[in-house]
């Protein structure tokens, strides 16, 4: 993995400040996972190599320490939970560390100048495009056409890793939402399947395809659901943490969440 072509990001630093606003969904992994970062990022070393994996190593130590300064602990949770599932899938080194710090910290907090001079302008301008497809993806529940707003989310996020991290994101989402109030599963449920789904199948991530579709029916018809005895999804356990569930097994190349 040393030779690979992706860009190696500099050595500033940034420096954390407190955040506020705790996160409202509920983590999916462990506390455990989320105190001991060693093993993800023994992941990151041994899937990109030392130098490539600095950028997302780097992403993971300030999205931590700023969810800790602002006792926000869940929301870094979710936002390692989501960065692992995007490593497993075949994400590249800029697509973790976005998605580690997106998640990590609120928009209206985010500095995206200080970001773009600790971690370089391509990260900056991922992040730029989460804030944008976060304001689209808001509209879904105003009505709008829900073609209309899968090919804005497509043409809005001018890097397609954007909408990847977004899929990846409700994935995490649905997740904890197993034990929640049968309204707000059903809700879950019908907004996966108009918006994300379609993006998914569209992007042609099968596996993340999948998974969101399961929830959705689970969740829409949880009674048909049983009945069909269709099987919920236990992808593969991530070795450091027996409560995470992947995704899946990568399929050969189809289906990975690559920025290429």
């Amino acid at each position: 993995m040393e030779d690979s072509p992706r860009r190696v990001p500099n050595n500033q630093q940034l420096e954390v400040e407190s955040i506020t606003n705790p996160a409202a969904i509920r983590p999916v992994l462990s506390p455990s996972a989320a105190t001991d970062l060693g093993p993800f990022e023994g992941e990151l070393r041994s899937t990109f190599g030392a130098p490539h994996a600095e950028l997302p190593a780097r992403a993971l130590q300030f999205a931590r320490g700023a969810s800790k300064a602002a006792g926000r602990d869940e929301a870094f949770e979710r936002a390692l939970a989501v960065a692992r599932l995007l490593l497993l899938q075949g994400a590249d080194p800029e697509t973790i560390a976005a998605a580690l710090i997106s998640q990590s910290i609120p928009e209206k907090e985010l500095d995206l100048e200080a970001v773009q001079a600790a971690f370089g302008p391509e990260l900056a301008v991922l992040l730029r495009g989460l804030e944008r497809a976060g304001r689209i993806e808001a509209l879904n529940a105003a009505g709008v056409d829900l073609e209309q707003l899968r090919k804005m989310l497509l043409a809005i996020a001018e890097d397609v890793r954007v909408v990847l991290i977004k899929l990846a994101e409700r994935v995490v989402y649905l997740r904890s939402l197993t034990r929640a109030d049968e309204a707000v599963r059903r809700a879950a449920g019908r907004a996966t399947l108009e918006l994300f789904a379609p993006l998914a199948n569209r992007l042609g991530v099968s596996e993340v395809k999948w998974e969101l579709e399961d929830f959705s029916f689970r969740f829409t018809e949880p009674e048909l659901y049983k009945q069909e005895n269709r099987p919920e999804w236990r992808g593969p356990q991530i070795p450091d943490d027996p409560t995470a569930a992947a995704v899946g097994q990568r399929s050969g190349a189809e289906g990975t969440l690559s920025g290429s």
